[in-house]
């Protein structure tokens, strides 16, 4: 099994441990599941147990050394469990609840101690992952496209590593596979699959040009969409696996779930699951184009905005969960946190949070359109620019934390950092660095607007695209590192990659 695919795996393991521990957690609060069927909780620890023996062992098959405080969790969870079964089989309930209680207080510390070891995962789709948070651990390599033709990759110091020349501008985001092949689309038509020295593995003509992000499945599947209205699915080879035809453009970024669904939305009003064999699973209308890239929350519900004002809530089996109408487009991409909340900004100038059951949880006006996709901190804190000028950050309350104000407008997504900076680009020309109180870091003038989002490396080092052609390299304190000049403007957000 490859890097990557055990990677995903691990982390669709931790989200199982999450459901079940959620599972537990509500009916026993509830006062129905916990009080009246005891066999059935102990079949949810019995799989918290087994996905607990599974995820120990892919850690250590990553080469990741598992802390004593985990290890401790671990052998508690483990042996209190086990005499919870022994007690529910002697007939003891009052000591089968005693211990099951104590055991469920080792999973929680068990989960939050795996969850703080650091994973290296490709940069495998739009804004990094399913539920969009644009983070990674990478260090080694940068990549993007630029409005020149050429895809860069730059070494950390901002030596050129090599560039690429396509045929046409590029405003489509890189993707990284776990292989460290680069898989970009260009307007001219084409897929590109570069290998990690810059040669050219491999390209595939479409009917039309690409805007959309390629996503890269575990199988190593690519996937991408085309304004000629399909979506493509390649093997690593270039190979054309297959091909679905939808009703219009493909400009929105798909999003793979854990059990190979992949979402995307087309101009058509369509959103789209299709089975990893190309077959449709489901297709769901919606009022309107659906430019936004659906996120996919923990228990499998997928949520995306389309330009009818609502934001869609979609079973895994294509039936309409819910919807929330706001007052105007749904242009940006939804975020979803841990606790379930997703949060999305409309061009009503709003940003929403909604509970996992689309009731509206709170709204803030902001003074003007919100394009920016929201970030969310490991605290629970929420990110988001708007065309107002401001930054904005919001306690999952919806009390304003702090906001921040630029010199222009703020379309750019932000990006955290591993000590909590928050970084976003203005249309003032400045990059923001802004410690967690709100107060002002530091701030970095490129040459004209900044509408890329900025990618945080693992080492610190912040990159982010200008309209001036430059791809900056801003070091943790605000000097500048080094930058690149580029044929043209950059549009396209930077991925990190570790090859």
């Amino acid at each position: 099994m490859s890097q990557l695919t055990l990677s995903q795996k691990l982390r669709r393991i931790l989200d199982e441990i999450v459901y079940e521990l959620s599972r537990v957690r509500n009916t026993y609060y509830k006062g129905t599941l916990i009080h009246d069927d005891p066999d059935t909780t102990l079949s949810i620890l019995d799989k918290i147990a087994e996905y607990n023996n599974t995820a120990i062992e892919a850690y250590k098959r990553l080469g990741k050394e598992i802390p004593p405080d985990a290890q401790d969790n671990y052998d508690n969870y483990t042996n209190l469990y086990q005499q919870a079964a022994t007690k529910l089989q002697q007939g003891d309930m009052v000591e089968f609840w005693g211990y099951t209680l104590e055991a469920l207080y080792h999973e929680y510390n068990l989960l939050q101690a795996l969850l703080a070891i650091p994973l290296i995962t490709p940069w495998l789709m739009f804004h990094h992952d399913p539920q969009h948070t644009g983070r990674t651990t990478a260090t080694k390599t940068i990549y993007v496209g630029s409005y020149d033709t050429y895809v860069y990759a730059l070494n950390p110091d901002g030596t050129v590593k090599w560039r690429y020349q396509t045929g046409d501008v590029i405003w489509s985001s890189p993707a990284v596979a776990g292989d460290g092949t680069i898989y970009v689309g260009s307007v001219d038509n084409y897929l590109y699959a570069l290998n990690p020295d810059g040669s050219l593995k491999w390209r595939y003509q479409t009917g039309d040009v690409i805007y959309s992000s390629p996503a890269v499945a575990g199988d190593g599947t690519i996937y991408v969409g085309s304004d000629d209205f399909y979506l493509y699915a390649f093997n690593p080879d270039g190979s054309l696996k297959w091909r679905y035809k939808t009703g219009d453009w493909v400009d929105s970024s798909p999003a793979v779930a854990g059990d190979g669904t992949i979402y995307v939305g087309s101009y058509d009003t369509y959103v789209y699951a299709l089975n990893p064999d190309g077959s449709l699973k489901w297709r769901y209308k919606t009022g309107d184009w659906v430019d936004s890239s659906p996120a996919i929350g923990n228990d499998g519900t997928i949520y995306v905005g389309s330009v009818d004002n609502y934001l869609y809530a979609l079973n895994p089996d294509g039936s309409l969960k819910w919807r929330y109408k706001t007052g105007d487009w749904v242009d940006s991409s939804p975020a979803v946190a841990g606790d379930g909340t997703i949060y999305v900004g409309s061009v009503d100038n709003y940003l929403y949070a909604l509970n996992p059951d689309g009731s509206l949880k709170w709204r803030y006006q902001t003074g003007d359109e919100i394009w920016s996709s929201p970030a969310i901190g490991n605290d629970g804190i929420i990110y988001f620019g708007s065309d107002d000028t401001y930054l904005y950050a919001f306690n999952p309350d919806g009390t304003v934390k702090w906001r921040y104000q630029t010199g222009d407008w703020v379309e750019s997504s932000p990006a955290i950092g591993n000590d909590g900076t928050i970084y976003v680009g203005s249309y003032d020309t400045y990059v923001y660095a802004l410690n967690p109180d709100g107060s002002l870091k530091w701030r970095y003038q490129t040459g004209d607007v900044i509408y890329s989002s900025p990618a945080v490396a693992g080492d610190g080092t912040i990159y982010v695209g200008s309209v001036d052609n430059y791809l900056y390299a801003l070091n943790p304190d605000g000097s500048l590192k080094w930058r690149y000049q580029t044929g043209g403007a950059i549009w396209s957000s930077p991925a990190v990659a570790d090859v």
